[in-house]
């Protein structure tokens, strides 16, 4: 018993850990999926924050300094002047990396550090998209452009917006600014980290709170299953084994009588007239009067027996190792017939016991119960309690069946013939009576049509 709990425990703790296992996936698919929306969507964010800045440094410190003239028409010295006065201040204090003004046609009119100068850089997307009104940003290496001088610097943010000026207000040029990244970096890896661990917090949460839920719906749902199971093999009346029940306790009995080389006894109680007590007292008093006699009939019996109720007034009985069940019946029966009160009355039943040994008279199931149910109906017939099988008490053979069936077909198809036979006297040869006779001319059968030609025998046209 303890190895069969052992295991029991084990393969429920296996399944528990490989559900848990399989719950765990969808929330850390869910956190992943969560996670890289947030990572997107800070970048994102950053990218927002560097086109501000640098928009506002276009709008309050670079398009105050031109003329409405295009920049193709490059700056005029006070111009330029201003221009190096703002790179000088942003550019010391760290809050630009570098910048540049660009044409429509997106070729550089002033660098700051002098990079991209006098190169043709028209071929340049960024710019000639915010040439025609398109701000353009993101993050890339200083110095990542091949017209850039010095080697790869630290992340930026790198903004292209078109640049207006004039009266009436027109483009007339480009802005192109690296913001650092780092600072910008920071606020948002700081907003994620407290993001990732509220996120954290909740997934665990959620799956804590799923695997509950789980676990208790799958709790109840097992419970179900085996109540349901139970209910299938039981007798909702009596709480016994029922007929599939049974039928699988008798394969079993059998097993352990073929491995141990012992008998086993099957046997069929039928309680005699059942019936006028529910015909008498009601349906409810017989079901208390077989719920009692249930229970006097498991308690006398073994432990590695098996009771059950078949249906109705009949229980089924398997006696392990038992080849010679004459007394334990016997004494079975005189338990059954004692007095029982129901409803302040006190009740006799009598009952009919037939029983069959295996493997004496087979070892298939469905077999035996046959059997034993033949000398149930024999010990019935006879008054006789307690009647084993014998095979010369069987005339429950399917031959017989085939053969009612078949009468039944003859008469339909006037296979009866009608012949009358007389009585003669002896003494003077008269005839006192008429036998009249049946005889069955069978399709496949030559036996049964008659040969005597006699002149006393008479067929009817």
């Amino acid at each position: 018993m303890m190895p069969t709990v052992s295991r029991k425990r084990e393969s429920t703790l296996k399944l528990f850990g490989t559900f848990a296992a399989i719950l765990l996936v969808p929330v850390v698919l869910l956190g992943l999926v969560l996670a890289t929306s947030y990572q997107r969507e800070a970048d994102r964010r950053g990218l927002a924050q560097g086109q501000s800045e640098a928009l506002l440094m276009a709008q309050t410190a670079v398009e105050p300094i031109l003329d409405g003239r295009p920049l193709s028409q490059g700056l005029n010295p006070s111009q330029t002047a201003d221009m190096q006065n703002l790179v000088r201040t942003s550019v010391r204090s760290g809050d630009v990396l570098r910048l540049r003004l660009r044409d429509l046609d997106g070729n550089v009119i002033y660098s700051d550090d002098g990079s991209g100068l006098h190169k043709q850089t028209g071929d340049d997307d960024e710019a000639l998209e915010a040439a025609r009104g398109v701000t353009v940003a993101r993050v890339t290496p200083l110095n990542g452009d091949s017209a850039d001088l010095g080697p790869p610097g630290p992340d930026s943010v790198e903004v292209y917006l078109p640049l207006v000026a004039g009266s009436p207000v027109h483009r007339v040029g480009v802005l192109e600014v690296y913001l650092p990244y780092a600072p910008i970096r920071t606020d948002v890896d700081a907003g994620l980290d407290s993001l990732y661990r509220n996120l954290a917090i909740g997934l665990a949460a959620l799956y804590v709170l799923l695997f509950g839920i789980s676990f208790s719906v799958g709790r109840r749902l097992r419970r179900q299953v085996k109540v349901n199971t139970y209910m299938a093999e039981h007798d909702a009346l009596t709480n016994l084994p029922n007929r599939v029940l049974f039928h699988r306790r008798v394969h079993e009995a059998l097993q352990r009588g073929r491995e141990t080389a012992r008998a086993t006894t099957v046997a069929i109680i039928d309680l005699d007239r059942f019936k006028e007590v529910n015909d008498t007292l009601g349906h409810y008093n017989g079901d208390r009067l077989l719920t009692a006699l249930s229970d006097r009939m498991a308690a006398h019996l073994r432990g590695l027996d098996a009771l059950a109720r078949l249906g109705g007034d009949e229980f089924g009985i398997v006696l392990v190792g038992v080849s010679e069940p004459e007394e334990i019946l016997s004494r079975l029966r005189q338990v059954i017939e004692h007095e029982v009160e129901i409803s302040g009355l006190p009740i006799t039943v009598e009952a009919s016991i037939g029983y069959v040994v295996s493997p004496e008279y087979g070892e298939d199931v469905d077999e035996l119960l046959q059997l034993a149910d033949v000398a149930m109906y024999v010990a019935k017939a006879q008054h006789a309690g307690v009647i084993g099988y014998d095979p010369s008490q069987n005339h429950y053979d399917a031959a017989n069946l085939t053969l009612v069936s078949e009468l039944r077909h003859a008469i339909d198809e006037d296979e009866l013939v009608l012949f009358y036979q007389p009585k003669v006297s002896l003494q003077d040869g008269s005839v006192e009576a008429v036998e009249a006779l049946v005889r069955w001319q069978h399709p496949n059968s030559v036996c049964c049509h008659p040969i005597d030609s006699s002149p006393w025998l008479s067929r009817p046209a």
